[in-house]
């Protein structure tokens, strides 16, 4: 099979040749390419505008749980068009049972990132369970072409905002699997909203997990009014 390959530049102006035979994942963004066993490449859409300072800020910080983004592109016009990211394999990963400690250590982990929005101004617009890869060890958030810098003093709402994504990320999360299990709309929103408050700390979500060995034994216990 002939090779196809796109050449794009670095923010050192420096020339790139990568291969687009091997297309693998679209969104509403872009379209992604595997380029080789660990790295892949995100071509931005032509149709809509995006700005390369979000990304440039987002691999600097090198957040615990959000995707390593390697080389930001541009085509010879300078205009910004994708970027190489690291290749995450997804895996078939119920999070109901899972041990406690992978829901507690990859939501502490994601609270210490989106404080770091935070201090950057950054909000993570568009972060959502369909933006996650899950395997055994990691929840990472990948996606970040939506996210957008705010003023702190005119938007102070978005601070208190970014907390109540990370929170609603993991409630749907839990969301499918509880569904999948046949409980009632009703009783599965509320004890979404009970366990992942938005005006709740992330202790209280400790506080309420801490003492089972896996999520879904907290629900069980839940919705036979046992806690």
């Amino acid at each position: 099979m002939e090779d196809y390959f796109i050449t794009l530049y670095n923010d050192k102006s420096e020339k790139r040749e990568y291969p687009i035979n091997n297309y693998f994942d679209t969104g509403a963004c872009g379209f992604i390419y595997r380029i080789d066993n660990d790295k892949c490449l995100k071509l931005l859409s032509d149709d809509l505008y995006f700005d390369s300072s979000i990304i440039k800020v987002m691999k600097k910080l090198k957040l615990e749980n959000f995707y390593k983004i390697y080389d930001i592109l541009f085509d010879e016009k300078k205009h910004y068009c994708g970027y190489t990211m690291k290749y995450y394999q997804k895996e078939d990963i119920n999070i109901l049972n899972m041990p406690i400690d992978y829901t507690l250590d990859n939501l502490y982990k994601l609270f210490t990132s989106f404080k770091k929005l935070n201090k950057n101004n950054i909000y993570a617009y568009d972060c959502s369970a369909g933006n996650v890869i899950m395997d055994s060890k990691n929840i990472t958030v990948i996606d970040a072409d939506l996210y957008f810098f705010y003023n702190k003093d005119e938007n102070k709402e978005l601070v208190e905002d970014n907390y109540n994504i990370l929170m609603n990320l993991f409630k749907y999360l839990c969301y499918k699997e509880l569904k999948e299990l046949g409980y009632l709309l009703e009783d599965t929103n509320y004890v979404l909203s009970d366990l992942f408050d938005e005006n709740k700390e992330i202790s209280h979500v400790e506080k309420k997990l801490i003492k089972y060995k896996y999520p879904i034994d907290y629900f069980n216990d839940f919705y036979k009014g046992k806690c």
